[in-house]
C-alpha cells in the first residue's frame, strides 16, 4: 500500500463519518426528540455543536478527497495535483457533482448555526443532498445519475448514516445532558429511536442486497 493510498483512504472514511454523524444527528433531532419538554433543549445544543463540527470535517475532507482525486487523474505528486485541480472540476463528472457538494457545504455552514424549525428542516434537506454526492461520485453512478440503482445507493447511504451516525448523537446526548432526564421522558425517546433504527436497519438490508446483486453479479 502506498501512502497516497493510505492518505485517500483516511480522508474517505473521515467524510463518511463526518457524514453519518451529521444525518445522525439532524435526525435524531427532528424525528427522536420530543418537541415540548424543555429538558432537551441542552441536548438539542449539543446536536448543534456536533453538526458544525461534522461540516467543518466535511469540508476539510471533501478539499482532501478533490486533492487525492486531481492526484490519480494526474498519475504524479502532490505538486502534479495541484495544477489538475481546475480541469477536474470543470471537465468531469466527479468535478461537476463536487463543485455541487462545495455549495452545498456552504449553506449548511451558513444554516448551521440557526435554532428554528424551519432553518434545521432545511439543514436536513442540505445534508441529504450531500448524501446524494457521495452517490453520485461512486459506483452507483456508473449506470447513470438518474437511474433506480443510483436512488436505491443513495437510500443505502442515508439509511446508514441515520442508524450508524444517529446511535452515536443518541449516546453522546443521553450519556451527557441528557443523563439526567426523566424515566418517561427516556422512555419515549429509545423507543422513537428503536423504531427508527429498525426501519433504517430495515432499508440497509434490502438496498445492500440489491447493490451486491447488481455490482456483484457473479458472486
Amino acid at each position: 500500500m502506498t501512502v497516497q493510498f493510505l492518505l485517500a483512504t483516511a480522508i474517505r472514511w473521515a467524510g463518511l463519518a463526518a457524514l453519518a454523524t451529521l444525518v445522525g444527528s439532524l435526525l435524531v433531532d427532528a424525528l427522536v426528540l420530543p418537541r415540548e419538554p424543555s429538558e432537551v433543549s441542552a441536548v438539542r445544543g449539543r446536536l448543534r455543536r456536533v453538526g458544525v463540527i461534522c461540516l467543518i470535517v466535511l469540508a476539510g475532507t471533501t478539499a482532501g478527497e478533490l486533492v487525492t482525486r486531481a492526484q490519480t487523474m494526474a498519475g504524479g505528486d502532490l505538486a502534479a495535483a495541484l495544477p489538475a485541480i481546475p480541469p477536474v472540476l470543470t471537465r468531469t463528472h466527479f468535478g461537476a457533482i463536487w463543485i455541487g457538494r462545495f455549495v452545498l457545504l456552504a449553506l449548511a455552514l451558513l444554516v448551521s448555526p440557526l435554532s428554528s424549525r424551519a432553518a434545521r428542516a432545511a439543514l436536513l434537506a442540505l445534508a441529504l443532498a450531500v448524501t446524494l454526492t457521495t452517490t453520485l461520485t461512486g459506483h452507483a453512478a456508473d449506470w447513470g445519475d438518474l437511474t433506480p440503482s443510483a436512488a436505491i445507493d443513495w437510500v443505502h447511504v442515508v439509511a446508514a448514516s441515520a442508524w450508524t451516525g444517529g446511535l452515536l448523537c443518541l449516546a453522546l446526548c443521553v450519556l451527557g445532558p441528557g443523563r439526567d432526564w426523566p424515566v418517561p421522558l427516556l422512555g419515549g425517546v429509545m423507543r422513537r429511536f428503536s423504531r427508527l433504527a429498525g426501519l433504517c436497519l430495515l432499508a440497509v438490508t434490502m438496498t445492500g442486497g440489491y447493490n451486491a446483486w447488481v455490482q456483484l453479479p457473479r458472486v
